[in-house]
Order: structure tokens, then C-alpha cells, then sequence
């Protein structure tokens, strides 16, 4: 599986020293440094000139009306060639955007014609034909596996596509606090000091369909004093603990990022992005050779 691993510009003399203790690990790096200015214009961030080899990542944080797309995206080539990557993704996380939709369009025509990859989100799927699409692996029902040949199964019954797409697993580590019931799916983020107060002593178990793993734990209320006698009020109170509300912790190890990278293996897909801050801890047991 190849990899790549986003790192910020603060995060990349760690990085860059974890590489060199891991020589039997085999990944490159996707530099999440670069912006859209105003006037079309490439941003970069502060990042060393010698730095070779991987991609480029360009975020839509703040960006302005791209009025140039055929500006930019020769931008965006110039970069990767003057940098020796081999290409760039798009990490769009806004709703889509018109002019962003055109610029993913050229920057995939151009990239196609200069031999480089682009990869970008699904929902950019029909502006960029010849990108490689990132399909998110985090998920909190269903099945994995289902989930992921659903998503390229989609997108290849485009009527619009000639030929069948490339993808590539946008590993998102899960540390997810559920608060039940959850009928929207949706949970908190956990940042690590905050999973490993929650977690220990905790019983883990492990689901087949998610691929994930996971605890439940019951939210206690802080005790309120109540007297036992309410026409005494000279009386010790009593405490009285109160149960609040169910929790459901989804998680994701260094085995459960594996099974998935080998699910997305066996259906074809050989590619897996990942985010620096989220596996530096586990770098070294995932099966990337």
C-alpha cells in the first residue's frame, strides 16, 4: 500500500527525524503548506527549499475567488516539478464552489497532460476525471467493507466517466465519544489526553463491521445534596449519585488501521492518506512496506 502522510510545516523536523528511525517503513510525505492568495496566486507555507520528493496539498481555508484557474494550476505544476513531487491533492473541505470546481478541472487536465497525480475528494469526482478520488474511512454504522465497494461502485456507474476511476483511503483515525442515542451519527472528536482519561480500566471490544474498536461507559452527574428531612434543615445532607447519560467510544489502533488498509487492498485500491498528528504514535506497527 503506498502512503502518504500530511505534515504542517511546524510538524515537519519531527517527521522528517521519526523517517529516519523507520527504514523498513515505507511512506512519503504530502506537504500541507500551501494556500490560494488573492489574484490566483500559490501560497506557500514555511517549508525548506530542499525539501523533495511526495506532494504538494493545496487548502481552500480562506480562499479568495479563484478568477485565474489556468494561473494557478500552472502554479501548482511549476511547484511539483521545482520540488520533485509527483503531484498534488486538493484538500477542499468547504461546500463546492464554482470557481473552485474550474480549478480542480484544469489542474486535472494539466496534470494528466504533464504525467502527475492529482487527488482530490468525491465531491469534485465529475470536475476532475482524471484524479484519483479519496474515499474517508471514517465511518460509525454499516459495514466497512460494504461502504467502501458502495463508494466505488457510485462513482464508476458515472454515465459521464469513459472509464473506471482510481481511489485512495482517506485514513481518518477515529477517537469518537457517541453520547447515546446518536440517531444522526454524529459524535465529539476526542483529542488523545482526553481517549486516555476515558479509556482506562475500560473493557474494549472489537467490531467486524466497523473495523473499529470500542468501550461504552455511563456518565456520572455530580452528587447533589439532599436533606432526608426537609423540615430539618440542621441535618447532614445526604448524597445522593445520580446516572447520566450512555456513552460509545469508536476507536481506531494500529490493528484496526491495518485490517482496513487490507480491505482496501483486496478491492483494488493501493493508495492511503494519512495525517502526521494523528498516527505519530503508531507509525512504526502499520503495514506499509
Amino acid at each position: 500500500m503506498r502512503a502518504y502522510i500530511a505534515i504542517t510545516a511546524d510538524e515537519y523536523a519531527e517527521a522528517i527525524e521519526k523517517k529516519r528511525d523507520l527504514k523498513n517503513i515505507a511512506y512519503q510525505f504530502a506537504y500541507a503548506a500551501y494556500q490560494i492568495g488573492a489574484g490566483s496566486e500559490l501560497l506557500r507555507g514555511n517549508i525548506p527549499l530542499q525539501t523533495r520528493g511526495g506532494l504538494i496539498i493545496i487548502s481552500d481555508r480562506d480562499a479568495p475567488l479563484i478568477d485565474r484557474p489556468e494561473l494557478l494550476s500552472a502554479a501548482v505544476l511549476r511547484e511539483c516539478g521545482r520540488r520533485g513531487c509527483i503531484g498534488a491533492a486538493l484538500d477542499f473541505e468547504n461546500p463546492p464552489r464554482e470557481d473552485l470546481w474550474k480549478f480542480a478541472a484544469y489542474l486535472s487536465r494539466q496534470s494528466r497532460d504533464a504525467g502527475r497525480k492529482l487527488y482530490i475528494s468525491r465531491d469534485y469526482a465529475q470536475a476532475a476525471p482524471d484524479a484519483v478520488l479519496l474515499i474517508n474511512t471514517a465511518i460509525s454504522g454499516g459495514n466497512f467493507r460494504e461502504y467502501l465497494q458502495d463508494a466505488i461502485h457510485q462513482i464508476n456507474q458515472d454515465k459521464n466517466q469513459d472509464k473506471n476511476r482510481a481511489f485512495a483511503l482517506d485514513i481518518q483515525r477515529l477517537r469518537v465519544d457517541f453520547t447515546l442515542p446518536a440517531p444522526d451519527g454524529n459524535g465529539r472528536n476526542l483529542n488523545p489526553d482526553e481517549f486516555q482519561t476515558l479509556s482506562e480500566n475500560k473493557a474494549v471490544f472489537f467490531s467486524p463491521d466497523l473495523c473499529a474498536r470500542y468501550f461504552t461507559f455511563t456518565e456520572q452527574i455530580p452528587a447533589s445534596k439532599i436533606p432526608d428531612n426537609k423540615n430539618n434543615n440542621n441535618i447532614n445532607p445526604i448524597y445522593h449519585a445520580q446516572t447520566g447519560a450512555a456513552h460509545f467510544v469508536l476507536f481506531d489502533d494500529a490493528d484496526t488501521i491495518n485490517i482496513k488498509l487490507k480491505i482496501g487492498a483486496e478491492l483494488g485500491i493501493d493508495t492511503a492518506f494519512f495525517i502526521w498528528s494523528e498516527i505519530r504514535d503508531l507509525i512504526q506497527d502499520l503495514r506499509l512496506i
